[in-house]
């Protein structure tokens, strides 16, 4: 009977042992059978049972039940929005407090509040998914980069080969023609007899010097295929500043067989000296390519090691004319750098 629930669940609210499952099966049948008030307090206390064993989903869920048969209990409200926040899961406490504002449309306040918890825990959402997307993203970003870097070095350890396996190829082929050179040059100088007359003789030797002459150019272009075969590379120590910065490789100019280096802004250049067969270095805009090629040497440092990379030997301008020891340096050297320059 009524009066027999009542008092059961008034043994329940005064601190009595009841199970948490227990309690909610009967309220959910006094619900059913239409005992709305009833129901709901004894879901109230099954959801109460339950958070004391540290069940907050079914704590929560038994809240909003408890709610739904009886939006005036308040204990139950109070507690559905307490255990909704401390979850997280304010949708489940704003659906029903939307639903119990479906047939009075003047509770503006509840609904207010409903559709707020719903806005909260939507906000959490997306900052979830905000945060792994650009997690994914970094990974995917990180991966990719792995890939073309690799894709790139063996790119370039292939391209590396060749031109060393050419330049192997040629210089045992070059080798060669000297010899034969210098043979026909030992057997000329022997021949004396009246058969071969000076003219010719003459002759013969100034396409042979003319052959020598075609060989050591051949060997400087092979030579240049390999030399510094970086892309970009970096100055620092000078006491002029302006040569302190990045310079670029620039194969479309090239000075005695060699590839130049220039910066962006192409107000500097590094170049192999005609006449010294050293490496200079220029930021005047006076030094240009054409007096350099009419024999000028011309720069504000130089190095005659022929390979500019390696530490020490650069002499810097002091005054006219004037050159000394330099703390000048290159100091990274990246093969990726791309340039693309004007002629000059």
């Amino acid at each position: 009977s009524s009066h027999f629930i009542r008092y059961f669940l008034q043994e329940a609210r005064a601190g009595r042992a009841m199970d948490a499952a227990f309690l909610h099966d009967m309220g959910m049948s006094l619900g059913e059978s239409g005992s709305g008030a009833d129901a709901s307090r004894a879901l109230a206390l099954a959801a109460e049972a339950f958070e004391r064993i540290d069940n907050k989903a079914e704590a929560l869920k038994s809240f909003c039940q408890a709610f739904n048969f009886d939006t005036t209990n308040e204990a139950a409200e109070q507690g559905m929005k307490r255990l909704a926040t401390a979850t997280g899961n304010e949708w489940e406490a704003a659906a029903s407090m939307l639903q119990s504002t479906a047939h009075n449309t003047t509770d503006r306040a509840r609904t207010s509040e409903a559709v707020g918890m719903m806005l909260l825990q939507l906000q959490r959402i997306a900052e979830v998914v905000e945060a792994t997307v650009t997690k994914k993203l970094e990974q995917t970003t990180e991966a990719l980069e792995g890939k073309i870097v690799a894709t790139a070095e063996a790119a370039a350890n292939e391209l590396k080969n060749k031109a060393l396996d050419l330049n192997a190829k040629m210089e045992s082929g070059f080798a060669g023609f000297r010899a034969s050179v210098a043979t026909i040059n030992t057997q000329l100088a022997k021949l004396q007899d009246d058969e071969f007359g000076s003219a010719e003789l003459a002759s013969m030797a100034g396409k042979l010097a003319q052959v020598e002459v075609n060989l050591a150019t051949i060997g400087g272009q092979v030579r240049a295929m390999q030399d510094h075969e970086t892309g970009s590379l970096q100055l620092e120590g000078f006491q002029d500043k302006r040569l302190n910065t990045k310079f670029f490789r620039c194969s479309c100019s090239r000075l005695n067989g060699h590839v130049t280096f220039w910066t962006a802004n192409e107000d500097a250049f590094i170049y192999k000296c005609p006449s010294t067969k050293g490496w200079n270095v220029s930021a005047a805009p006076e030094d240009t390519v054409p007096r350099i090629l009419g024999g000028a040497s011309l720069g504000h440092a130089y190095k005659h090691d022929s390979d500019f990379t390696s530490p020490g030997g650069w002499m810097e301008a002091a005054s006219a004319g004037d050159f000394q020891p330099s703390a000048g340096h290159v100091v990274t050297i990246r093969k990726f750098d791309k340039f693309v320059g004007v002629q000059h």
